[in-house]
């Protein structure tokens, strides 16, 4: 009768000819090439998810909860998916990504800071930080080679959206350095970021209605608003155009 004493080493050895008997074969490299193939297939999907997200934290979740009819929590989950998806679904970041994820951890540290306390500013300048990156983030999506597809199409859109975050965050902040800045606008913190997140995107799109008006040289930037408006209308119009005559 014939025994068998192949030792599971030898198969392994005989299976890896490279790897020394009782050595296991390296998975990081098979593991990163997954992960680099699930971020491209979901990298443009996920630029309609974050124009939902956005939408859904502009339009209800801030307002809400600048009225007090939402907790501060909500606003913080929001901005965590945010931070998610631009993290760990649009590859290729890298500097920017560590920004985001700064600026993210800064906001949320500093959210319960007084209004009156001087580190108030910490939390203006990490929010700064993570709407500036996520836009870059973005945008590196959007504008990057390829074919404009309706995905592109809307990350566009949140890339515009994210500029009225910007600027609502500086508006913010001169608010807090120089009260009175703006007309009819709260001094609490709370109520106020609403307020502002309604005259950015006002101003962005329009000349403002007149209910808020900049009192103080220093909150008189909205001018610049207007290229950046008409440069993000171009590229959203040119590269449609182009894939329509591609098609």
């Amino acid at each position: 009768m014939r025994t068998d004493t192949t030792s599971e080493s030898d198969l392994a050895s005989d299976l890896k000819p490279g790897l020394p008997p009782g050595a296991m074969p390296d998975i990081r490299p098979n593991i990163k090439a997954r992960l680099r193939g699930w971020q491209d297939a979901l990298r443009e999907p996920c630029l309609s998810a974050l124009l939902a997200v956005q939408i859904i934290f502009i339009f209800l979740a801030v307002p809400l909860t600048s009225e007090g009819l939402l907790p501060r929590a909500v606003v913080d989950c929001f901005q965590f998916a945010l931070a998610l998806a631009s993290v760990f679904v649009l590859p290729g970041l890298g500097l920017t990504r560590i920004v985001i994820l700064l600026g993210f951890g800064l906001t949320l540290v500093t959210s319960s800071v007084p209004a009156l306390d001087p580190t108030r500013l910490l939390h203006y300048l990490g929010l700064l930080l993570f709407t500036s990156a996520v836009s870059l983030g973005v945008a590196k999506a959007v504008f990057s080679d390829g074919e404009v597809t309706h995905h592109r199409v809307r990350g566009a859109v949140v890339v515009y959206l994210n500029l009225a975050l910007v600027f609502t965050t500086v508006y913010a902040g001169l608010c807090h350095l120089s009260p009175g800045t703006f007309s009819n606008v709260s001094a609490s913190p709370r109520p106020q970021f609403g307020q502002l997140l309604y005259f950015s995107p006002a101003t962005l799109t329009t000349t403002g209605y007149g209910d808020i008006v900049p009192l103080l040289p220093d909150a008189l930037p909205v001018p610049v608003c207007r290229p950046a408006r008409e440069g993000c209308h171009t590229e959203m119009s040119s590269g449609t155009e182009n894939d329509r005559e591609r098609s």
